[in-house]
This record gives C-alpha cells, sequence and structure tokens, in this order.
C-alpha cells in the first residue's frame, strides 16, 4: 500500500513537472496568433500615418508580451527573447519620433523575430 501510494505520488509530481516545462507548447500558438497580426495593424497605421493609434498598438503588444514572457523563456535562448525586445524598443522610438520608413522596416523585422522565437 505505502509502495502504491509513493508511486502515485511521483507520478504526480513527474506530470506536474513535464505539463510545467512543456505544457507551454499547446498555448505558444495562439500566442502567435494573438502578436502577429497586431504588428500588421502597426505596419496599416503607419501607412496611414495614424501615429497614436500605432503607438497605443505597440503598448499592447508590449503589455501582452509581459504576461506571456515566462512562457518564452523556459526553453527560448536569451538571445531570441532580447532581440524581440529590442525590436519592440526600436520600433517604439521610430513611431515617436513618426518614422515611416524605419518603422516599416522595424515592424518587419519584429516579425522576422517573432517568428524565429515561435519556430522552436
Amino acid at each position: 500500500m505505502v509502495v502504491r501510494k509513493t508511486l502515485f505520488t511521483l507520478l504526480i509530481v513527474f506530470l506536474a513537472f513535464y505539463l510545467m516545462f512543456f505544457g507551454y507548447s499547446f498555448s505558444k500558438k495562439p500566442i502567435m496568433d494573438e502578436i502577429f497580426p497586431l504588428l500588421s495593424e502597426i505596419t496599416n497605421l503607419i501607412n496611414t500615418d495614424s501615429w497614436d493609434q500605432a503607438e497605443n498598438k505597440l503598448n499592447e503588444i508590449k503589455t501582452f508580451w509581459q504576461e506571456t514572457k515566462p512562457r518564452y523563456q523556459i526553453n527560448q535562448a536569451n538571445s531570441q527573447i532580447d532581440d524581440f525586445e529590442n525590436s519592440l524598443n526600436k520600433l517604439k522610438v521610430y513611431i515617436s519620433n513618426q518614422e515611416k520608413t524605419e518603422g516599416l522596416v522595424q515592424v518587419e523585422e519584429a516579425k522576422l523575430t517573432w517568428q524565429k522565437l515561435n519556430s522552436l
């Protein structure tokens, strides 16, 4: 009876750790689906010179990213996470300065780094 309880406890602990470290991948796809369209919206807003709306949309992305970032930190290289955050920070500067060309290029870079971050 004691052996059975011990094995059951070990199984539960193993399952909990497995889900904690690898279960996040079930939610990665929706996260990608959430941020990528927002980046595309920023492209449209920059093209129409809607700088305030573009900045609001970028703040939305940054807030969402801060909430979901821990899921990526478990299994991703810090350099990939840093690259994505740097892209967002540069984009913020370009939007604040209303630099259309640089902003559009930076949105595309953010999309690429986001895809790389989600490709593993």
